[in-house]
């Protein structure tokens, strides 16, 4: 069993193509998360976006991503969310290519513009 709270880098996101689907084989495609979270993609499909729920991240990475193979690569920090109230969870990108995020624990979705920077933040009567 693992315990999230040593805050192991052991996550890892995995590319599951049609060689993989024939064969079983999946390829790591990025490592060192602890609890990845926040999966999603802009409109376009050329940006990824991958969180870290954890405590000792608290980190929206974005990604260039290659359509055609389905790789993403040059990792950056889109938002630190120690910066912003929540730890980020779910997420989804709406049609103007915004970033809207959980900000579990704290009772907020915020949404982030393209460039990073929090365009709102809408209160959730719960934490």
């Amino acid at each position: 069993v693992l315990d999230t709270s040593l805050g192991l880098p052991l996550g890892k996101l995995y590319r599951l193509d049609a060689a993989a689907a024939r064969t079983g084989r999946v390829d790591a495609v990025i490592d060192d998360l602890i609890v990845p979270n926040g999966l999603a993609f802009s409109p376009d499909g050329k940006t990824m976006y991958l969180s870290d729920s954890h405590a000792s991240r608290q980190t929206v990475w974005a990604f260039d991503y290659d359509i055609d193979t389905g790789t993403p690569y040059n990792r950056r920090v889109f938002i630190d969310m120690n910066a912003h109230p929540g730890r980020p969870d779910g997420a989804a990108v709406d049609a103007d290519g915004c970033y809207w995020i959980c900000g579990n624990d704290a009772g907020f979705v915020h949404r982030f513009t393209p460039d990073g920077r929090l365009d709102r933040s809408i209160a959730i009567p719960t934490s």
